[in-house]
């Protein structure tokens, strides 16, 4: 750049001619500038379309100046006749239409510089040593080295008074962070702030950190307390509604025991119905010959009668049977009910649980965030930071040690929230099971008792009979057609005996079903106290630590 500003004006001017004597006379009286301004190791080379070489100025040590060496040298009349290096430099820039470039020439570095003439096929080129061109920037390269030792010295020392002002409130700040280091956790040491310089406000950083740790210990403290008390708490519940469990275990086996007795009962009532029916289906065969035989039949009746004061007397005991069957299962139908509120309970305090637990979650995550910052803040301070940056690290285990603690304490939260989930699924479908054994008991009660009534009645007409007897032979008939109306009774009586044994057998299938529920239940309440138990001792654990550090 710099020349191309000083043969600008050469350009200039040469651009103004047209044929060679213009040229000649234009740059003639240049010479003298030309080797004021480019010493006396530059060219100048003027070429024409059809590589000739029109002009080549060179300096002459003889005469002192420069000469056209062409106009003297015959053969100097060809561009190939140039000297090598000249050569190859000139058909480059002409091939690849540079405008200036850098060769060796003469042993040493070389800058050339072309122009063409305008509306011309003239070239004009300049050639000068990087010596000479470059001369103003080697002195100042020399000024520059000299300048910067100057400055390395000055800096040199500013630097040890500016570092020795840093230093000596970095050891101060050292001798405070040793002490908080070596505290075991001691959160009432404060850094001593003096001044308004970087090292102050670490001071002060690190001050409004242990402020804000200490809160946060604090607040730990209270909340693992609460969880303590929840825990016990849960455990309590957990106690009582195993207890309820083992009632209604034992509930459901006195209900398979009467259930199999009501059974039993149901099959002897119905073979004695069958009896009775075959002793009317005999006593209607018979009726013709009932003259005869009215002392066999009187006996006859007496056991019928006495069959069917057994078969009402079973069936009041199986009414009564049935009564406290009911009761029992109104009673499982309110333990449920009781059962489900009290995991209602657990479950809402479980939420509570997991609520707490996200709060000690995000409290790890700012001591972290703190712990980093601490960590930064040490770096920023070099090795009068180490101890700080240690208590940094500290304080950032613990931070993720909880955070991790968080997690799995949140992890088993869940699977209680699951397991109550669970419970109160298989409480409500035992809940509905126990109303289906109210409504059948009530039902089978009822068909107890109108069995019953209807034996009453059939008592009440065997005696009839027996009154009757001294004159059966005038009321045959009417026997005979009260043996049919008995006869279709019996056969009712059968199907609703049938019908009573199947109900039987269906309490019998829904008290397994209970049994069965009642034992996922224990299971999970189990599985509660379990997690209620590890709850526990992460919650000691998390006391432990939080202990350490002195408040």
């Amino acid at each position: 750049m710099k020349l191309q500003k000083k043969i600008g004006l050469v350009f200039f001017i040469l651009g103004l001619a047209i044929g060679t004597t213009e040229i000649a006379a234009v740059y003639t009286p240049l010479l003298a500038n030309f080797e004021r301004v480019f010493g006396t190791q530059a060219e100048m080379i003027v070429t024409s379309g059809n590589n000739l070489v029109m002009t080549y100025y060179q300096y002459d040590t003889d005469e002192g100046k420069y000469v056209d060496t062409a106009m003297n040298d015959a053969n100097l009349v060809s561009l190939f006749s140039l000297p090598k290096e000249v050569q190859d430099i000139l058909i480059y820039l002409d091939k690849n239409g540079q405008a200036e470039a850098s060769y060796t020439y003469k042993g040493g570095n070389y800058h050339i510089i072309r122009n063409n003439i305008v509306d011309t096929d003239y070239s004009v080129y300049i050639t000068v040593p990087d010596e000479t061109l470059f001369a103003t920037v080697f002195t100042m390269r020399r000024t520059t080295v000299l300048i910067g030792a100057v400055i390395a010295a000055v800096v040199l020392a500013a630097s040890f008074i500016i570092g020795r002002g840093i230093i000596l409130p970095l050891l101060a700040a050292s001798r405070s962070l040793k002490d908080i280091a070596e505290g075991s956790g001691d959160l009432s040491v404060r850094m001593p702030v003096k001044g308004n310089n970087e090292v102050s406000d670490v001071g002060r950083y690190f001050n409004k950190f242990v402020d804000s740790l200490h809160a946060m210990v604090v607040q730990i403290k209270k909340e693992s307390e609460l969880m303590a008390d929840i825990s016990a708490h849960l455990n309590e519940k957990t106690a009582g509604i195993k207890n309820d469990m083992t009632q209604i275990s034992t509930s459901i086996t006195d209900l398979n025991f009467k259930t199999e007795e009501q059974s039993a009962s149901a099959a002897e009532t119905s073979a004695t119905i069958e009896q009775i029916a075959r002793n009317i289906e005999s006593l209607s065969g018979q009726i013709e010959d009932q003259s005869s035989a009215v002392t066999q039949s009187s006996a006859a009746v007496a056991q019928m009668v006495s069959n069917i004061n057994s078969i009402s007397n079973n069936l009041d005991k199986a009414s009564a049977k049935f009564k406290r069957l009911q009761d029992s299962s109104t009673d499982g139908k309110t333990s449920i009910e009781d059962m489900r509120a009290v995991v209602a309970d657990v479950s809402g305090r479980s939420a509570l649980l997991l609520e707490m637990n996200t709060v000690i979650d995000a409290i790890a995550s700012q001591t972290n965030m703190l712990a980093m910052n601490a960590a930064i803040e040490a770096a920023h301070a070099g090795d009068a930071g180490a101890g700080f940056s240690v208590v940094a690290d500290e304080i950032r285990k613990l931070a993720e040690e909880t955070a991790s603690q968080s997690k799995q304490i949140a992890g088993e939260l869940q699977n209680i929230v699951s397991s109550i989930e669970t419970v109160v699924a298989a409480s409500a479908k035992a809940e509905n099971v126990f109303d289906e054994i109210v409504s059948e008991v009530t039902v089978s009660n009822g068909l107890v008792n109108q069995i019953s009534m209807a034996l009453k009645e059939q008592s009440e007409g065997s005696r009839q009979v027996l009154t009757a007897l001294k004159n059966i032979q005038d009321i045959t008939v009417q026997v005979r057609d009260g043996s049919v109306e008995m006869n279709g009774g019996t056969t009712a009586i059968l199907k609703e005996m049938q019908r009573l044994t199947d109900i039987s057998r269906q309490v019998q299938d829904n008290a397994l079903i209970i049994a069965n529920a009642v034992e996922t239940i224990g299971a999970s309440v189990d599985s509660i106290t379990s997690e209620s138990n590890r709850n526990g001792e992460c919650v000691e654990a998390l006391n432990e630590l939080t202990g350490k550090f002195k408040l």
